[in-house]
C-alpha cells in the first residue's frame, strides 16, 4: 500500500491496526497502557524485521525465534 499507492506509512498503519482492532472491538491495534500490544518491526524497505507478540520475540533480524 505504502510502495504502490505512495500512500504516507502513518495513513496506511491506521488500515492495518487501530481501524480493524475498533472494528472487531479488540485491545489491540494502538500502543497504550492496558492494550495487547503487538508489534511487527520493518525495514526502510518494508521487509519484517522483527515480530513481538504475547509480550515474546517471535521474530529477530528475520530469524523465526518461535512458532
Amino acid at each position: 500500500m505504502v510502495k504502490e499507492l505512495e500512500i504516507p506509512m502513518d495513513e496506511a498503519l491506521s488500515y492495518v491496526t487501530s481501524n480493524v482492532a475498533d472494528a472487531l472491538e479488540l485491545k489491540k491495534g494502538r500502543i497504550a497502557v492496558g492494550l495487547d500490544a503487538d508489534m511487527l518491526l520493518m525495514t526502510r524497505d518494508m521487509n519484517l524485521q522483527t515480530m513481538i507478540a504475547r509480550g515474546k520475540i517471535m521474530m529477530e533480524n528475520g530469524k523465526v525465534l518461535e512458532l
